[in-house]
């Protein structure tokens, strides 16, 4: 139902002060970030890390790169990463980021909340790193969503890293590979990976 209001009157003095309060609360809104051509090419190569960041309580955040859509299969230097065909039919290779020991939203899957680690990555492989940046296939300011395990490890829903319109599945096999990924977080500074494998070809039926 529609409420009348009596007939506003409003001297110079209330008019000023109104002004004033539209100015000092300002737009709070979360805004976005850029694409940003960043890369690490000096991390040391490792499978889980903790490079001396911590949070604001002290503790010390860890890092772990996986493959796979639903299940986690951790990734080490030398192993094979398998591109498949994903749900809409692109291929791609799948990875999930597992962590621990930095902030989550309340809710951990709210990807789109202030506080939601973002993810930026770039795979590299021989002889086709015609890409943005020089790399295959580079990944900017990705917000994860994550669950919370039973163990209190936190895993992120999986990242496709989907090959370019001109890239084939077959003409990649066999390759060496270098995968780069940091993750910024709401309450500690960026933690980085970075593996080197050889790309396989998984399911592609």
């Amino acid at each position: 139902m529609l409420r009348s209001f009596p007939p506003l009157h409003l001297n110079v003095c209330t008019l000023a002060a109104a002004l004033f309060s539209l100015v000092a609360c300002g737009d709070s809104s979360p805004q976005e970030t850029g694409d940003s051509d960043t890369s690490s090419d000096d991390v040391d190569s490792h499978e889980t890390t903790d490079n001396g960041s911590t949070t604001e309580d002290g503790n010390p955040v860890w890092l772990e790169i996986g493959w796979g859509q639903d299940d986690f299969r951790p990734l080490q230097d030398g192993d094979t990463f398998e591109v498949v065909f994903g749900t809409q039919g692109s291929a791609m290779f799948p990875i999930i980021v597992r962590g621990g020991e930095f902030t989550l939203p309340p809710m951990p899957e709210d990807w789109q909340h202030a506080d939601a680690p973002t993810v930026e990555l770039w795979l590299d492989i021989d002889g086709h790193n015609d890409g943005f940046g020089d790399h295959f296939k580079r990944i900017a300011n990705y917000p994860l969503g994550f669950q919370v395990l039973p163990d209190g490890t936190f895993e992120s829903t999986y990242i496709a890293i989907i090959l370019p319109d001109d890239k084939e599945p077959e003409a990649l096999e066999g390759l060496a590979a270098t995968l780069w990924l940091e993750i910024s977080t709401a309450d500690a500074d960026p933690v980085a990976v970075q593996l080197d494998l050889t790309v396989a070809l998984g399911e592609l039926e």
